[in-house]
């Protein structure tokens, strides 16, 4: 039997596009009490990776210095004057605040994360008890029971580490981005290239992967709704 509540379901689970704007304005509610605290945490994250990352450029200027000769390049004037005990102390010094400020970093977002996701949580658990009972007519307890559990679990563990991890990621690139800039400027049309052709599998790959994404919670809500 085909009916109206079969073709919702069909209609739902072949859904294509974009996340709707609702998405974007529910994540930033869960986070907007925590705005500030946020924004300093990703400076410190930011901060943290250009200073791991930055060890490289250091050790060219120091080689720079060491090299006499017409063909050797200076190195910068920020750099001038300094000895072999100078630049050790820096390398050591952006040792010390990379792994503290990406430290920090990671565990505060994790903890942030972790409210967010509570926040979410508490508002859909408020506004679902709060909804007409044609909305359960229409949907499988399943589907509803679907998103208070595996749904949950999956925001919850991706705003955990992972997205840490992500941001981290992101951070790098934009480091590498500035410090190969620094270094040579000739190798940003490469990288820039590079970055376009990883864009491009990406958005070729994700509508597949959402729909398989889609069929798995498809198929486990009778199971779900079963038990």
């Amino acid at each position: 039997m085909s009916g109206p509540r079969e073709r919702f379901v069909a209609e739902e689970t072949r859904f294509q596009g974009r996340y709707n704007r609702s998405l974007r304005d529910t994540l930033y509610q869960a986070y907007k009490p925590a705005l500030a605290r946020t924004l300093g945490l990703l400076a410190l994250g930011l901060l943290g990776r250009m200073a791991l990352l930055g060890n490289a450029n250091l050790i060219g200027y120091w080689v720079d210095s060491l090299c006499h000769g017409p063909t050797c390049r200076p190195a910068p004037l920020l750099f001038s004057g300094y000895r072999s005990s100078d630049y050790l102390f820096l390398l050591t010094l952006a040792n010390i605040v990379g792994f503290l400020f990406t430290l920090f970093f990671r565990a505060g977002l994790s903890r942030l994360s972790a409210e967010a996701v509570s926040r979410i949580y508490d508002e859909t658990t408020m506004r679902t008890s709060r909804l007409p009972m044609s909305f359960f007519d229409q949907n499988p307890s399943g589907r509803v029971m679907t998103r208070f559990t595996s749904d949950y679990n999956n925001i919850f563990r991706v705003f955990g580490g992972p997205i840490a991890e992500f941001l981290t990621l992101i951070f790098d690139m934009l480091s590498m981005t500035v410090l190969l800039a620094l270094a040579s400027p000739w190798l940003l049309p490469f990288w820039a290239m590079q970055a376009v052709l990883n864009l491009g599998v990406y958005l070729w790959f994700l509508p597949s992967l959402r729909e398989e994404r889609r069929e798995l919670a498809r198929r486990r809500s009778p199971a779900i709704a079963h038990f």
